[in-house]
């Protein structure tokens, strides 16, 4: 899978087909939305879209269109927030914190309350030293790159993990760049070094594993594309390398066990110009409301390794 610093999708359009002498109608243009979305989550939703918008045409006959605008999370709320008429309708954060701040203190943007939609993981990643066995060797040397810690929680997530024992970082603040023992760290996205064959990143588990079925799900590591080994952090403590263990029964590291705070997504209506009722059905489609059988958007959400959080 290749990064992509923005990915926009634009699904819809007209169609026609004819059966046996006769043309049915071509579909109206009837809403049309546009989603912000952070990087992490721009290729689950992509696939949301996607599904959704074949759905309501197949079985509404209606043509809902959904544009999504991938960014940084910070560039995204800065776009939110600097003009009076949003141009986005919805907001994928990459974590709680930002919807929160938007709904209790940018009121002009947004009138309903943030709701989580997904439980991510943190996975260690390396193209040329085995860490499957035991994850990050101690004594930490060469180079490792971390997201943001003062505003991504995949950073802080490794924030926390560096700060713990046998590494003992020494972190005193939430601020970056960071060089722990020695390494180089803190990126906005630290899925690009890996192709730059760096030692060491800690990263979205979304963004290089994929599960064929709904947990308990048969999952892999994305190590196609990109050789690498990998090794998986649980909030809950412990580790494996073994995308399959739920994260809600931890197994200890080499090094001990690590705790960090749950890397919980939240999403959030803004009060933007697009269709109303395209971004209900969007809306009842994502949660699994109304007529949509078995929850389809949870399942992809689900095949991108995340767990699902909406009602949470």
């Amino acid at each position: 899978m290749l990064h992509k610093d923005i990915r926009k999708l634009l699904l819809g359009g007209t169609a026609a087909l004819s059966l046996a002498g006769f043309a049915l109608p071509v579909l109206a243009d009837d809403g049309a939305i546009r989603i912000a979305v952070a990087v992490p989550f721009a290729d689950t939703l992509n696939d949301i879209i996607g599904s959704w918008h074949d759905w309501v045409s197949t079985h509404d006959g209606l043509n809902y269109t959904a544009t999504a605008y991938t960014n940084a999370n910070s560039v995204l709320f800065n776009q939110i927030i600097s003009s009076s008429t949003s141009f986005y309708d919805l907001f994928f954060a990459v974590d709680t914190a930002t919807p929160n701040n938007l709904f209790y203190n940018y009121t002009t943007y947004v009138s309903t309350p943030p709701f989580n939609y997904a439980i991510d993981g943190l996975a260690l990643s390396s193209r040329s030293i085995n860490v499957s066995a035991s994850g990050l060797p101690y004594p930490l040397t060469g180079h490792l790159f971390i997201e943001n810690p003062a505003v991504n929680p995949y950073g802080l997530a490794a924030y926390t993990l560096l700060n713990d024992t046998p590494w003992s970082a020494g972190f005193t603040t939430v601020a970056g760049p960071f060089a722990p023992n020695g390494a180089n760290a803190t990126q906005n996205d630290v899925y690009t070094f890996l192709t730059l064959s760096q030692e060491f990143t800690l990263q979205p588990k979304s963004r290089i594993c994929r599960a064929s079925s709904t947990a308990p799900y048969t999952a892999a590591w994305e190590t196609t594309l990109i050789p690498r080994y990998v090794y998986e952090y649980y909030a809950e403590g412990g580790g494996s390398s073994d995308p399959n263990v739920p994260a809600t029964v931890p197994t200890s590291d080499a090094n001990g066990s690590h705790p960090f705070p749950n890397i919980v997504q939240a999403a959030i209506q803004i009060n933007g110009t697009g269709s109303s009722a395209a971004l209900q059905s969007f809306l009842n489609y994502l949660k699994g409301r109304t007529t949509y059988p078995n929850k389809p958007a949870r399942d992809i959400i689900k095949s991108y390794c995340y767990r699902w959080a909406i009602g949470q």
